[in-house]
């Protein structure tokens, strides 16, 4: 464990390098640095690997950035200059939010949900090959999936080691650049309660990633995130159109390559990137360079999606989830009126059913913005831009509800378009968005209210009375209060995840096989007794992340004669038994004269005691 501490700390140092390289080098904003140096990671190495050199690519970030954060350590030690600046309270919070979460997901182990463990594998296979995915690799099931954040785990588990922690710390170093960059929007961030509003945004975002949670793999979290980092790159960085077009490329290029609902997300940037641009038209001289500024800006932007799917087009003949007319067509034409009709009533259903955390996040993000807007227009009598808000808030959710409708439709097989599977997690996404935007849109309203607008001139005193301080001091209290209660009720989340982890199908491989890092073509037989999980392909999915083979098949039933049991299990290579199954014992006593306990076992040695 403590060298797995000591190798994490060195990835947290080559972060620490890249983000000075990115702020003292590039002069990039100290809230995006980081980010930007995650992004510029993510693309590198990508291009890497389609050139074949992903590991020594990352082996020379490593080296490069890690020196340099060890030069710029010794300098802040050596001049101890430990300056207090605008970002002191957010850089405290954000602390604070990575030691109460860090630490748990430090002893958190990897849990598999929804496409099971897809983005495991993924990083699994990176990690032992070296290369992307090609034809010859079955054990890659969602082969039109960008592998995105998946490449910087990869070098997360690189540098640190391939364990669940490693894999999980990695991932949300990701997602806390991004929301470190959320603090950009404070124009202000002297005001402690301006800084404590946009962290309780964050604690409720944690909240809405109910669904999701931080400890698997999934992206349905990060790509939110992004994009709301992208949306503070154009408020806080659109006097500097270079450099802003130079971040929103680093992060929409990234959200696209994340998954491929990302664009969705990456064209909410994209608009008001552009919005942006439009604004200032008149301000720059050169109109051909501000268009040719912004064409450069989506094009690259686009360009790392669009080589992907070339790739996955001249690679896999055949993959899920395909991105094509023909393959829509396809599906969609496998589905009945009847079908679409049930379909259609699930969506409607959901979308008013108030049991559900996207519905309820709808519901708060409406009541919050109306309240905020009546209190600001008709108590403070300052006309305000929350309507707006919240007019283009319920309409983006809305749009995108109508595009998982058409998944549902057009890309999603039958089975799982009529259980809506994975539906929450969408929704979730774009709730967490909008609760962004709406909290984006209150720091700044609250902040033109206050009394003094000269930001240089803002003091203690700076209140139009005794009586308005005090209501300042205690919603800041307040609000501290809600998040410190939030980030440990998500910490009593995870806790409860451990605790029970014991139970679960990872923890059950863990314990009969451990982990296989040699991809192989061994034919696996998997005996469990969870009905359900064997007949969902979830045993079987994960069973293939742990043994590292695509040829693996989980059963529970074994309900047969004696012949015919013993042709079944000799035609595999391997026997994986993870739960004492009654029926399986019996039939393994009575063809070799006793049963088996949890384990893995060679099928030709049981083999040999039968001849």
């Amino acid at each position: 464990m403590l060298l797995i501490l000591l190798r994490f700390s060195l990835f947290l140092l080559s972060l620490y390098g890249g983000r000075c390289f990115f702020l003292n080098q590039l002069k990039i904003h100290k809230a995006f640095a980081l980010l930007a140096f995650n992004c510029s990671l993510i693309l590198s190495l990508y291009i890497a690997a389609f050139v074949g050199y992903l590991e020594p690519v990352a082996d020379i970030i490593f080296v490069l950035s890690t020196l340099y954060g060890f030069y710029h350590l010794i300098l802040l030690l050596r001049h101890r200059k430990f300056n207090i600046n605008d970002y002191f309270w957010p850089s405290l919070w954000m602390l604070f939010y990575i030691f109460i979460l860090g630490t748990n997901l430090w002893q958190t182990n990897l849990e598999h949900y929804d496409n099971f463990s897809h983005w495991a594998i993924i990083v699994k296979y990176l990690f032992t090959q070296g290369h992307l995915p090609t034809i010859q690799d079955s054990i890659i099931s969602y082969t039109s999936y960008p592998m995105g954040s998946s490449l910087f785990v990869y070098y997360a588990v690189r540098v640190a080691g391939f364990y669940d922690n490693v894999m999980l710390l990695g991932q949300f170093s990701l997602i806390v650049s991004g929301l470190y960059g959320m603090f950009a929007m404070i124009r202000d961030r002297s005001r402690i309660m301006l800084v404590n509003l946009m962290m309780a945004a964050i604690a409720l975002m944690n909240y809405f990633n109910i669904s999701i949670r931080m400890n698997n793999l999934l992206v349905d979290f990060i790509l939110p995130v992004l994009a709301l980092a992208g949306i503070a790159i154009v408020y806080s960085q659109r006097h500097d159109l270079r450099r802003m077009s130079f971040l929103v490329f680093l992060t929409t290029s990234v959200l696209c390559l994340v998954k491929t609902s990302g664009l969705m997300f990456a064209v909410l940037v994209w608009i008001y990137y552009l919005i942006t641009l439009t604004q200032v038209h008149s301000l720059v001289k050169n109109k051909a360079k501000l268009i040719l500024l912004a064409l450069g800006t989506l094009f690259l932007s686009l360009s790392p999606i669009l080589i992907w799917n070339n790739y996955v087009k001249a690679t896999f003949p055949v993959t899920k989830h395909e991105v094509s007319l023909i393959s829509y067509q396809s599906i969609f034409n496998a589905k009945d009126s009847s079908v679409i009709i049930g379909i259609l009533k699930k969506m409607w259903a959901y979308f008013f059913n108030l049991a559900n955390i996207s519905s309820q996040g709808l519901l708060v993000f409406n009541l919050v913005l109306l309240v905020a807007y009546l209190i600001i227009r008709f108590k403070i009598k300052r006309p305000n831009s929350l309507w707006k808000l919240l007019i283009l808030g319920n309409a983006t959710y809305i749009i995108y509800y109508f595009g998982i409708l058409i998944m549902f439709l057009f890309s999603m097989p039958t089975e799982e378009a009529i259980q809506l599977a994975g539906i929450e997690r969408y929704t979730s996404s774009m709730i967490i968005f909008i609760f962004g935007l709406a909290f984006y849109g209150l720091v700044r309203e609250i902040d033109y209210s206050f009394k003094e607008q000269n930001l240089a001139k803002r003091n203690y005193r700076s209140f139009s009375s005794i009586y308005s301080k005090q209501i300042y001091q205690m919603s800041a209290i307040m609000l501290a209060f809600f998040v410190v209660l939030m980030l440990l009720s998500e910490t009593n989340g995870m806790k409860y995840h451990n605790q029970n982890f014991h139970n679960s199908i990872s923890a059950q491989f863990m314990e009969a096989s451990g982990h296989e890092f040699q991809l192989n073509d061994d034919r696996v037989l998997v005996v469990s007794t969870d009905i359900d999980r064997v007949n969902s392909y979830y045993t079987g999915f994960v069973g293939s992340y742990y043994l590292y083979s695509a040829n693996l098949i989980a059963r529970e039933a074994f309900l047969m004669d004696l012949d015919e049991f013993a042709e079944y299990v000799f035609s595999f290579d391997k026997l994986v038994i993870l739960e004492d199954h009654i029926t399986f014992n019996t039939m393994m006593e009575q063809l070799v004269g006793h049963s088996y306990p949890v384990g893995t076992y060679d099928v030709s040695i049981i083999k040999a005691k039968v001849q």
